[in-house]
């Protein structure tokens, strides 16, 4: 049976808002060009974008708080779309797929705690290009991780890694083309889960 949405959030980082890589003033791309957009397009949901540039998996009290009222705010929803650790990777002091999951395990603990009954569809983050040591391993070291929290949370999951997503110049971002492969991706996924 195909499931059948109203209205779906995407909480994510800069590849979930859109960041224009191109832009020298950080704006983003246009809404014909960002995923969220575009899967609203194509299925006729109302795709609500709470992407953010630089965001991480909300850890601390103040984060998740913050997080959970965003979410809160945009409810009755049938669907949060989670696409976070890339950042993580990046920031985090000597960074590991386990510690990473860590971060996450407490964010969905909290959010199905918080939100009961809200489906919610875990996407592992996709790979970025650029060269920095072990960071390749280390985005393929999260699919497993995150497939695991999939199943202990009972959400759907999905691996970007996995999918043809053309990255930008600058080795992190998604070009448009890549906006669009992950839009019909996320649809083939929620279509046919």
């Amino acid at each position: 049976m195909v499931q059948s949405y109203k209205r779906i959030i995407c909480f994510g980082d800069s590849n979930t808002y859109g960041f224009d890589p191109r832009d020298p003033f950080g704006d983003r791309y246009p809404p014909s060009e960002r995923w969220p957009d575009i899967l609203a397009g194509r299925t006729g949901w109302d795709v609500v974008n709470l992407g953010l540039n630089g965001r991480t998996i909300p850890h601390s009290k103040r984060e998740t708080d913050l997080a959970l009222s965003m979410l809160r705010k945009r409810m009755p929803a049938d669907l949060v779309i989670i696409m976070l650790g890339s950042n993580d990777a990046f920031q985090m002091y000597e960074p590991s797929a386990e510690k990473i999951a860590a971060r996450m395990d407490a964010f969905l603990y909290e959010l199905t705690n918080a939100l009961p009954g809200l489906p919610v569809f875990l996407i592992s983050p996709p790979p970025v290009e650029i060269q920095l040591e072990n960071i390749q391993d280390l985005f393929r070291e999260l699919i497993p991780v995150y497939r695991n929290l999939a199943a202990k949370y009972n959400t759907l999951f999905a691996a970007a890694p996995l999918w043809d997503l053309p990255i930008a110049a600058d080795g992190v971002h998604f070009t448009p083309e890549a906006h669009n492969e992950f839009a019909l991706q996320v649809e083939k996924y929620l279509m046919h889960p």
